[in-house]
């Protein structure tokens, strides 16, 4: 179901397990270093996308689906990792330019910062739903509004959060003008 031939998904999740067992030790500490996480997030990614980690049950549809899934989602742990790790060292202006000008190098859209509405689930409360919108700015300030209740004030960004949050931004860009490309072909 990977749509490898199946010698081949197999060496594939060879090489994963490989990758897992030379990092195990490095995992097994109290707080592995980002690196080593990204790297067994990788090997999981891998192993996955192989045919390897499949649990899902039901139909073959449903199985395919989930596999994917879980790709995407274990992709989204690494671009996260990976941003904590660019952001190591930098103060959040250094990031925030660096971003800038990396961001400006992506393909197709140029993606300027909107608004996301969050649902949030209080368990002894109605919800609450907050609405952040976050500034086009290179150090993308955020403002939080709440239907009901008090607003949480957001937390000050540290390199790595500013550059998780530019990066998801311009992938949702991305994402986005895929969907609303509307160019027409008779112009």
């Amino acid at each position: 179901m990977s749509g490898l031939p199946e010698d081949i998904a197999t060496q594939v999740r060879q090489i994963a397990e490989q990758l897992h067992d030379v990092l195990v030790k490095q995992m097994a500490v109290a707080d592995p270093a980002p690196e080593a996480q990204l790297l067994w997030q990788a090997a999981k990614l891998v192993n996955t996308a192989a045919g390897g980690l499949d649990s899902a049950t039901g139909s073959p549809a449903d199985q395919r689906f989930s596999r994917w899934w879980d790709v995407a989602n274990i992709g989204s742990d690494i671009a996260g990792t990976a941003m904590q790790i660019a952001g190591q060292g930098l103060a959040v202006e250094h990031a925030a330019a660096e971003a800038e000008l990396f961001g400006s190098m992506d393909a197709g859209f140029t993606t300027t910062m909107g608004t996301a509405i969050v649902q949030l689930y209080p368990k002894a409360e109605e919800s609450q739903t907050l609405t952040v919108n976050v500034d086009a700015d290179p150090l993308h300030p955020l403002t939080v509004t709440a239907d009901k209740g008090t607003a949480p004030t957001p937390r000050p960004y540290t390199a790595a959060s500013l550059l998780r949050v530019d990066h998801a931004m311009r992938r949702l860009g991305q994402a986005l003008g895929d969907v609303v490309d509307h160019q027409d072909d008779d112009l």
